[in-house]
């Protein structure tokens, strides 16, 4: 099966407003960010969790910081943790941030915002 793809919504500028997609998290294949078309280097992602805990591991990229590794998020039952993440430590080569969810239900959701600059 293939991972699953995160809407992300895309503030173009401050002090506007947009509507966020709530995607489910997938615990089998995991989830990606498509960063094509993405112009910031941070973005906003937010977990609300489910009926059990969860953690959230963004996997290390490919390019100048991902020597860093890889980051682990724990989110509590019901909990809503958010986490700006940079793309120099988390883009792959196909332009990717991969996250692989365990530990969870299947109601809990992700969603994701582009910063401006």
């Amino acid at each position: 099966m293939a991972r699953s793809k995160i809407a992300i919504t895309s503030l173009e500028k401050f002090n506007t407003s947009g509507a966020i997609t709530a995607d489910a998290v997938e615990l089998s294949d995991g989830n990606y960010l498509d960063l094509a078309g993405v112009n910031s280097n941070k973005l906003l992602i937010v977990f609300h969790g489910s009926t059990a805990s969860m953690t959230a591991t963004f996997k290390a990229g490919v390019f100048s910081d991902s020597g860093i590794g890889d980051l682990v998020v724990t989110v509590g039952a019901t909990a809503i943790v958010a986490v700006v993440v940079e793309t120099s430590r988390f883009k792959d080569s196909d332009g990717y941030i991969l996250i692989d969810c365990a530990g969870a239900t299947a109601d809990g959701t992700i969603e994701a915002v582009e910063l401006p600059n």
